[in-house]
């Protein structure tokens, strides 16, 4: 097989994996990880969010702690307009599934974020360890 028949997606899976063997700082892999899950997604923008000491709903991102981001500045993840991806990310972390939303959110999503960040869609990914949630992509 000739490297140009081997699908991008395939090639950017196995430079990732080079990055985990040989990169030695957290935040260099988790920063490597959030830029190519956007380039390979086609994504506009991506973070990934840990897990600090459990769920606390109560807080603006219920716990969890900018690890990474691209094209987004952590500080607007944290603004309270942020409400619709704040809504996915929550559901992902207590449901501990892949969620995905396009086209027409449901209602009580409908935010300042919607316009302010224009979203057309959302992917959530959860970061776990056999059961245990570590954070979301």
């Amino acid at each position: 097989m000739s490297s140009s028949s081997v699908p991008v997606a395939y090639k950017k899976l196995l430079e990732i994996t080079r990055y985990i063997t040989a990169i030695t700082a957290p935040s260099d892999l988790f920063q490597k990880l959030i830029e190519t899950a956007v380039e390979v997604t086609g994504a506009e923008r991506g973070f990934l969010l840990l897990l600090q000491s459990g769920l606390k709903p109560e807080e603006p991102l219920a716990g969890l702690h900018v690890a990474a981001a691209c094209r987004i500045h952590p500080e607007e993840i944290e603004l309270a307009q942020f409400r619709a991806s704040r809504t996915a990310i929550l559901k992902v972390v207590t449901e501990g599934e892949t969620s995905h939303w396009s086209g027409e959110f449901p209602t009580e999503w409908r935010s300042q974020s919607m316009e302010l960040f224009g979203l057309r869609s959302i992917l959530c990914e959860p970061l776990k360890v056999h059961d245990r949630i570590l954070g979301v992509l």
